[in-house]
């Protein structure tokens, strides 16, 4: 995904379990200008793409601005590049 420099902000948390497993957690903020550049087509093709790779995608709004956070985990650090 490219993100338009000073439009948005994001963060992403990597755990790495005492077991092994790997939690990864991203959030991205878009003001509502970019907000409005995605349409809904858009949004649901990486939506159900997403959804293929088992990776959870959550949008809520914060004020005039939209937040996606997507979450995935997995059993191991060597699963992360089987996906």
């Amino acid at each position: 995904m490219i993100l338009i420099s000073g439009c948005s902000n994001g963060t992403v948390h990597v755990t790495v379990n005492k077991n092994q497993s790997v939690d990864l957690a991203m959030n991205v903020k878009l003001d509502s200008r970019t907000e409005a550049l995605i349409n809904d087509k858009m949004e649901k093709l990486l939506t159900d793409k997403l959804k293929e790779e088992g990776i959870q995608l959550e949008k809520r709004q914060e004020g005039k601005s939209t937040i996606y956070q997507i979450q995935k985990n997995y059993a191991s650090i060597e699963d992360i590049g089987s996906t």
